[in-house]
């Protein structure tokens, strides 16, 4: 069972990724790694290193709060629905 911490962030990789349209595999090799480590860190499956973090952060230029974020505020809560609203209509027009 995925630590909660670890299931979030990897939803955060999850949602950015979406956001930037890249596929697995693309962000896979984006921050050097293989599509199945990729896959375990957006199921939160597998922690992810500092190392991958920051690799990440370039990647998909936010900062390392981004997947981070308290999602226990109602603020916070609201802008991840909202992110993922984005996500939901930006793949309807493509």
């Amino acid at each position: 069972m995925a630590n909660p911490v670890d299931a979030y962030v990897g939803k955060r990789i999850a949602l950015r990724r979406k956001w930037l349209g890249l596929s697995v595999a693309e962000a896979a090799a984006a921050i050097a790694t293989d599509f199945a480590t990729f896959e375990r860190y957006e199921a939160g499956a597998e922690r992810v290193s500092a190392v991958r973090l920051r690799a990440l952060c370039e990647a998909f230029d936010v900062r390392p709060t981004f997947f981070f974020c308290d999602e226990s505020t109602p603020d916070a809560h609201a802008q991840v629905l909202a992110q993922l609203q984005c996500v939901r209509l930006r793949r309807n027009l493509q």
